[in-house]
């Protein structure tokens, strides 16, 4: 008698394979959607600016305006007088009671310190300040031109 061997598994047939043709033509047709689709979503947006005004700035500030100034070395001013943290907003609260208008001027220069900023703006609203604005420095003359910004539409 002849003996068999206990073979497990297939014998040498045919192993199965994943067919890539179709998943190369899928690809290729989102290839060439996604470059047809792209022009057509892109649009520009122009964005206009006003145009800036300059004004003279007189050297000493008028009596009637109130200006809070923050130094790079962490002093503070109102209208070039050096004031402690500590009473500034009991100084701020007694100058805005004497006046009608309770405007206040901020200018803090770029190397002062943030947080100090931050608290002498809350200590002049705390105060009594109504409105506050920002004293900033103007662009250089050599500023270059804005550029457009490219938003993509929004599907609307």
């Amino acid at each position: 008698m002849k003996r068999r061997k206990l073979q497990i598994g297939p014998k040498g047939g045919a192993r199965p394979e994943i067919n890539v043709t179709p998943l190369v033509d899928v690809v290729l047709v989102l290839l060439i959607i996604f470059m047809v689709v792209t022009p057509l979503v892109e649009r520009e947006l122009k964005v206009v600016t006003p145009p800036t005004e300059t004004v003279e700035q007189p050297e000493q500030v008028p009596e009637t305006q109130l200006m809070l100034a923050v130094k790079a070395d962490g002093t503070l001013q109102v209208n070039d007088e050096v004031i402690a943290e500590a009473e500034l907003q009991n100084r701020l609260a007694r100058m805005l009671a004497a006046k009608s208008d309770k405007t206040l001027f901020f200018n803090a220069e770029d190397a002062a310190p943030y947080a100090l900023a931050v608290t002498a703006l809350d200590d002049a609203k705390a105060a009594g300040a109504r409105t506050i604005g920002m004293v900033t420095q103007p662009l250089p003359e050599a500023a270059p031109e804005p550029v457009p910004i490219v938003v993509p539409a929004s599907g609307k």
